[in-house]
């Protein structure tokens, strides 16, 4: 009896610790599975990520993977922010007034300061006295590089650009097009006829450029061209092409091209020059404009 007495409360206090190993929580990293099949589903995802086994020589010993259960959920944990107190608030708010206020005044100056935009097209204002032909160099003036750095023939156009045989571009300059614009389509202009004068013994490569580029509106450069000299030799040669064709005297012609010699030669002849050494240029343009009305006054 004393025997059973010992035994039967040693049985009852195993049985109870084990009821209460029920009730255990579960390690963190089991917390989220809830079943036998949240269990292999994270065993298959693991595996999937290693990829597929290679096979191994026999009689090596094979490494039994211990798989981490995957989180099912995974609560959000905001951070604590700090405490700020009513002063450390007040301190923000006027320092962004400051700045606002500073940046106000700024505005305020640099609007005083500021140029108006360089206005170009149909609303820019064009002197009352404007040449009746106005002629424009194209190797370098108008577009880069010049014929004799290309491979030349045939040329053709990719993607929007103007492609000689072996793939070089020749692009126009980047006020070309504006300015273009502005002469055939400027109220105040539609009387000034368009001419080139190209000093060059490449004359066809020229002409097939000419052809390719696209101004505005769907129209072409050799479109807006009225006389078209290209030609080796001396820039007077052309002008007197120019004046026989065009009816026009010197001295009422614009001439823009990029090398001083041109200019030297041609404005003897009455013609008003301009010299562009880089290039065909809005300023440049709005310049020539000015310097030929006021000859003219």
């Amino acid at each position: 009896m004393r025997c059973l007495a010992w035994v039967l409360p040693a049985a009852a206090i195993a049985l109870a610790l084990r009821a209460s190993d029920a009730f255990i929580a579960p390690p963190p990293q089991q917390r989220y599975l809830h079943s036998t099949t949240d269990v292999q589903r994270c065993s298959m995802m693991a595996k999937a990520k290693k990829g597929p086994a290679k096979a191994r020589p026999k009689g090596t010993p094979v490494n039994i993977d211990v798989v981490t259960p995957f989180k099912l959920t995974q609560p959000s944990v905001i951070p604590e922010q700090p405490r700020v107190s009513a002063e450390e608030k007040k301190l923000p708010q006027a320092g962004k007034q400051e700045v606002a206020a500073g940046s106000k005044e700024g505005a305020a100056a640099g609007a005083e300061v500021a140029a108006p935009p360089f206005q170009i097209g149909a609303l820019a204002e064009i002197p009352n006295v404007v040449p009746r032909l106005v002629v424009f160099d194209l190797d370098k003036t108008c577009w880069l590089p010049e014929m004799f750095q290309l491979k030349g023939a045939p040329f053709r156009v990719a993607a929007g650009r103007v492609l000689d045989r072996e793939g070089t571009e020749v692009a126009l300059r980047p006020d070309v097009r504006n300015v273009l614009e502005e002469l055939y389509t400027h109220p105040g202009l539609s009387s000034t006829r368009i001419a080139c004068a190209s000093r060059t013994n490449r004359g066809n490569w020229s002409r097939q450029v000419m052809e390719l580029f696209v101004v505005f509106d769907g129209l072409l450069m050799s479109e807006l061209f009225d006389f078209v000299e290209i030609q080796p030799g001396d820039k007077t040669a052309h002008f007197d092409e120019l004046t026989t064709l065009s009816k026009v005297p010197y001295d009422e012609m614009l001439f823009f091209d990029d090398w001083e010699r041109n200019i030297k030669d041609v404005s003897p002849l009455g013609v008003t020059c301009i010299h562009c050494p880089e290039g065909l240029t809005k300023q440049l343009w709005r310049q020539g404009l000015q310097k030929y009305a006021s000859r003219k006054q």
